[in-house]
């Protein structure tokens, strides 16, 4: 097959036309039988996935932000409340703490792994903290085993930001489930995404998922009926199709990623210029995101381009330098090395499962080319 530019992040294209007959038919089927709020698509979906990512109960809303909203919420936060949070990551995670009703406190990501640890944990942990937001930052596993028991010691909830680390699992194969809740997002370019925006929340506790889909659903489970106020986030009856249909190659698709990874270790370990993920055993790692790190970050993005190879900077600015959080902000400055530095430095490469070898030996050419030229 021949070389196919420009080599996109994440090609959604290829993916389309792959299952294209499945998704086309889920589409016509909820226009003929005019489906598109609720239904027994929804459900079927929530089904699946709670089946898929072993949580007793899915519930599905309108995005992946929503998702964390709501899974805030069910723990009655208040202004006096602190949720420790990754110093690096979308603003989402950190966003929805205070929307809920307390203040987020950022914990720095351990260098090689990018996630957060225990060690920094307890580095910012207070009498006021009541909880944790955990991010599986690229769709590598942060050791929640680990965390979560922590946590249960000293009364915290945790919450597992699962945006971009769909069934990923650990070196045992199994998916962590010490975690109160997962969230997850659905948005196109997630390693399980949606042809539009979607989320779910997951969990093992009845009373969370009973209080998710409650508020969710306008603090209703009966039209006009309403218990408490909530908000409107729903997964659309499209979205849902056609999620359920690229369910299925799910476990297909992450294992392509993990073998793209190692040939893209394969090809890139010989430049000494840049830093590569770790190879992650099992599947604690799925990337969703393809990460190097290199001070030549900005002018390597540049020659790339040129030669029909688009990359992304997915966080360039760690969320404690954000505008929104600095008037309020009294963390030391050296509390956040690591994550500024991946944030000056960090380069995400094409990485979807439909990329070729000869695309990755392509891409790992021309970043050589750029460092001897």
């Amino acid at each position: 097959m021949a070389l196919e530019l420009p080599l996109l992040m994440n090609d959604l294209s290829r993916e389309y036309f792959s299952i294209k007959e499945e998704i086309d038919e889920a589409i016509k089927e909820c226009i003929d039988t005019t489906s598109f709020i609720g239904g027994p698509q929804v459900s079927l979906f929530e089904t699946e996935f709670a089946k898929a990512v072993s949580k007793d109960f899915c519930i599905s809303c309108g995005n992946g932000t929503d998702a964390l909203y709501i899974a805030l919420k069910s723990f009655d936060l208040d202004i006096n409340d602190e949720v420790i949070v990754p110093a690096l990551t979308w603003i989402s995670s950190s966003e929805t703490i205070t929307q809920a009703g307390a203040k987020p406190v950022f914990a720095d990501i351990e260098e090689g792994s990018w996630v957060i640890t225990l060690d920094s944990i307890k580095k910012v942990l207070s009498s006021k903290t009541k909880g944790i937001v955990v991010v599986n930052l690229y769709g590598k596993l942060a050791n929640i085993s680990q965390i979560a028991s922590f946590a249960k010691e000293h009364n915290l909830f945790v919450i597992e930001d699962c945006a971009q680390s769909h069934l990923a699992k650990n070196s045992k194969l199994k998916h962590y489930s010490e975690s109160d809740i997962s969230t997850y997002s659905f948005f196109p370019g997630k390693n399980l995404g949606a042809y539009g925006d979607a989320g779910a929340i997951t969990t093992n506790d009845s009373e969370i998922a009973n209080f998710c889909r409650l508020y969710a659903r306008h603090g209703s489970l009966k039209k006009g009926n309403h218990i408490i106020e909530g908000i409107n986030s729903r997964m659309d009856t499209i979205q849902a199709s056609i999620l359920a249909v690229k369910l299925k190659y799910l476990l297909k698709n992450t294992e392509k990623r993990i073998q793209n990874a190692i040939l893209y270790h394969k090809h890139l370990s010989v430049i000494k210029q840049i830093n590569i993920p770790m190879l992650s055993s099992g599947l604690s790692h799925v990337y969703h995101l393809y990460v190097i790190n290199t001070d030549e970050r900005d002018s390597l993005k540049k020659y790339l381009a040129e030669h029909s190879i688009f990359t992304n900077i997915n966080y360039p600015i760690a969320l404690p330098d954000q505008k929104c959080y600095k008037s309020n902000l009294i963390q030391a400055s050296k509390d956040f090395r690591v994550s500024r530095y991946l944030a000056r430095t960090c380069l995400s490469l094409p990485m979807h499962p439909f990329l070729l070898e000869d695309e990755i030996k392509y891409v790992a050419h021309k970043i050589q080319s750029f460092f001897e030229k």
